[in-house]
């Protein structure tokens, strides 16, 4: 059975392995969560889970989130990382570096309105190196590619 909180779940996930949800909110999150349904060993295990490293909360949020569907929640962290970078410009390049990783991890296939992402880190390693373009343009263009995900 799919819990009814898998999506978010999912969302939490990717937003902590971008850095844009960090293990506060997400502890609050499964926190909430364990009161408002039935009891779940999982999301308990993810609400104790203050003190874990960052690899074994992944891991316990994989299990909460095993059979959610991920695009929807990739689409509300690409809002999560709008405003992360509006607010600090100097993340781009890691986030960046994520959104290679998740399209890798995607087969290099991603649907049409987050074909944003492919070789988006391509462009920063350019500009980083003085190749093609330079990294302020590169931030900009992100950001307003990621700006169609606020609503």
């Amino acid at each position: 059975m799919i819990p009814p909180y898998a999506d978010e779940a999912i969302e939490m996930r990717l937003g902590f392995q971008a850095g844009v949800i960090d293990s506060a909110e997400i502890i609050a999150w499964a926190d909430s969560r364990i009161l408002e349904y039935d009891y779940d060993d999982d999301l308990a295990s993810v609400s104790l889970a203050s003190k874990v490293p960052a690899s074994e909360m992944v891991s316990l949020l994989s299990r909460v989130s095993h059979a959610g569907d991920e695009w929807p929640a990739m689409r509300r962290v690409l809002a999560r990382m709008y405003d992360a970078i509006v607010e600090d410009r100097s993340l781009a390049h890691g986030l960046t570096t994520f959104l290679e990783r998740f399209w890798v991890r995607h087969n290099y296939e991603v649907p049409e309105d987050m074909s944003f992402i492919i070789a988006v880190e391509d462009e920063f390693l350019l500009a980083m190196d003085g190749v093609y373009g330079d990294v302020e343009s590169s931030t900009d263009s992100l950001i307003d590619e990621l700006a169609k995900y606020k609503k």
